[in-house]
């Protein structure tokens, strides 16, 4: 649900990884043991001017939800040499 919205307004594309937490906080895969769900959502394209200054739980409002940015985006260099 989230990748379609990504790739038709930004178009970029993006993984989702989600790591679940039993009660004692170790990883778990069992989803009936899992008392917290831990989701990355990692862009592949840098966004120009779109920022995190407000992201919205959507299902539920006791959600802890903590954005990460990069301290320094990394840009390829132009090949010296070869074909475009």
């Amino acid at each position: 649900m989230i990748r379609p919205y990504y790739v038709d307004n930004f178009g970029t594309d993006l993984t989702v990884d989600l790591v679940l937490y039993d009660a004692s906080a170790n990883i778990t895969t069992n989803e009936t043991e899992a008392v917290t769900r831990e989701y990355t959502i990692t862009l592949w394209k840098l966004l120009e001017g779109v920022t995190a200054t407000r992201i919205v739980a959507v299902r539920n409002t006791n959600a802890l939800i903590t954005a990460y940015s990069p301290q320094e985006v990394q840009v390829s260099s132009m090949p010296l040499r070869g074909n475009f």
